[in-house]
């Protein structure tokens, strides 16, 4: 048996089934021990009640608890790489690798060679927005009367 086994059948099931082979177990022992020692009837129910549980059932339930730590340890690295996960997701729509762009008017060719502005090709692929306004230079060039306030 494996780790699966509570995955397959869920943790109450799974508790049966273990609680079973316990009990099938702890009967098999007990009839061995029966027709191994010739004893009397009492002593056959202390045996059977107390001894032979005691000698099967902690090795059953050792197993049984590795694989319920082995679980909520593998589910506490899962939460911990969901977590990751969701916030690389949430970066995920970047823009990466090489862009042709035009060197004289900034237009980008998409993968299907039709050439767009910047501002929408960027949008359509990525989340990031535009908002427009002149650096000083362009002011200076466009807008020669206007002074500007000092930059801070």
């Amino acid at each position: 048996m494996n780790q699966n086994i509570i995955v397959r059948f869920g943790l109450i099931s799974s508790t049966a089934i273990f609680t079973l082979i316990a009990t099938v177990v702890s009967f098999v022992l007990t009839i061995i021990v029966f027709s191994i020692f010739d004893v009397e009837i009492i002593f056959n129910n202390v045996i059977a009640g107390v001894i032979v549980p005691l000698l099967v059932a902690p090795p059953i339930i050792f197993f049984y608890a590795r694989l319920l730590l082995g679980i909520t340890r593998i589910e506490q690295e899962l939460r911990v790489h969901t977590v990751s996960l969701e916030k690389a997701l949430e970066e995920v729509k970047l823009l990466s690798g090489l862009l042709p762009i035009c060197a004289s008017c900034k237009n980008i060719r998409d993968d299907k060679g039709y050439w767009n502005e910047i501002e929408r090709y960027i949008s359509q692929h990525s989340e990031a927005t535009f908002t427009h306004g002149f650096c000083p230079n362009c002011v200076k060039k466009l807008y020669p009367d206007v002074e500007l306030s000092p930059e801070r």
